[in-house]
């Protein structure tokens, strides 16, 4: 029987500008690149050599650590690359396309048993989408969840509506949820939505908030569905006008220090990428709490994991949460702590100490 649960908490945060809903068929790039490193915990290994040719849908890498979940490649072409970094970790498998769009047809899933499933699901690719917590690592496909959760919307700033992608496929995505559904434990599968859902610059993979910033020669990021583009905010501003002193009528505060506030909540704003300030003394001030939906102390988290109390972190909820829960946080915080970056820290180093 499905239950509804309502999150009441958070802010929206109303930037200038709207995606548009119309759908256009996107050139197909020239090169493309598979990036380990959009996966947390992923130890990746080759499966293909430099100037090797392959199919969309081919294996380029697996995960070490469950060789059955394929990464595949989303073009056919040649591996142009393997990039390596330190101590010659993988940071990228580049693929340069050919044109052709020559693809392994795996075909649809037409039922079975959970194995069959996972079998289906992790040579194809599609198994290295899933994450899981704790930890927000790579799932393993081994393990049954306790319950699995789909977003089916994207409250981010300037995010596209994803009715637009299901319009006209309510069937397929009602396949996928029967499919997750036998995958998942007997939590089931939770779906969520909007109340109103209907059927020069930084380059950022990713939203707003939980993004990286890619760069002019970047790569969209493997689980990134916009690429959002802000201004860089390094312009000097004028105290009485832009800065410290001004009015702020034209500036978005979430602790209400400007009047904007009292504007009506469908003005937007144009917001850059400045932090208007400098990491200050991290003080409990309440304003993690209200914009944070879970049912533990934020902050008291944040700064066990700063110290490195693993107890504390343990006894504070550290399992049921991901770099992202903390995004909104991280957006309203005064002392601008980088808290989604230390929440990853904390995770991988509880992963490594637990083994």
């Amino acid at each position: 029987m499905s239950k509804t649960l309502r999150i009441k908490k958070g802010v929206d945060i109303r930037l200038t500008g709207t995606p548009s809903t119309a759908c256009a068929d996107a050139p197909q790039p020239s090169v493309v690149a598979v990036q380990p490193t959009d996966c947390p915990g992923l130890i990746p290994k080759l499966v293909v050599k430099e100037g090797a040719s392959v199919q969309a849908g081919d294996a380029l890498f697996h995960d070490k650590t469950c060789p059955t979940v394929m990464f595949a490649s989303p073009v056919s072409g040649t591996v142009k690359e393997v990039v390596r970094g330190a101590k010659r970790r993988i940071l990228a498998v580049v693929v340069e396309a050919d044109g052709a769009s020559q693809s392994r047809d795996f075909g649809p899933w037409k039922g079975g048993d959970r194995e069959a499933l996972l079998a289906h699901l992790t040579a194809s690719g599609a198994f290295a989408f899933f994450r899981q917590r704790p930890f927000d690592v790579l799932a393993n496909p081994s393990d049954t969840p306790r319950a699995i959760y789909v977003s089916g919307f994207d409250s981010s700033p300037l995010a596209a509506d994803p009715a637009v992608v299901v319009d006209g496929r309510l069937e397929d995505l009602q396949q996928g949820i029967d499919a997750l559904a036998i995958l998942a434990g007997d939590g089931g599968v939770h779906l969520g939505i909007r109340p109103d859902q209907k059927a020069g610059a930084r380059l950022i993979s990713g939203s707003v908030l939980t993004g990286t910033n890619a760069g002019p020669q970047g790569y969209l990021g493997a689980t990134a569905s916009q690429i959002v583009a802000l201004p860089e905010g390094h312009d000097p501003k004028f105290m009485l006008t832009e800065g410290w002193l001004s009015p702020g009528i034209n500036k978005f505060s979430a602790s209400r220090a400007y009047p904007t506030w009292l504007m009506p909540k469908s003005k937007a704003y144009t917001l850059d990428t400045n932090q208007n300030g400098e990491d200050r003394a991290f003080v409990v001030s309440g304003q993690y709490e209200a914009v944070f939906p879970f049912d533990i102390f934020p902050v008291h988290l944040i700064k066990s994991i700063m110290v490195n109390d693993i107890d504390a972190m343990e006894k504070l909820g550290i399992y049921e949460v991901a770099p992202e829960d903390f995004a909104l946080c991280e957006f309203v915080c005064t002392s601008k702590i980088p808290a989604q970056s230390i929440v990853r820290e904390g995770l991988d180093a509880l992963k490594v100490e637990l083994g």
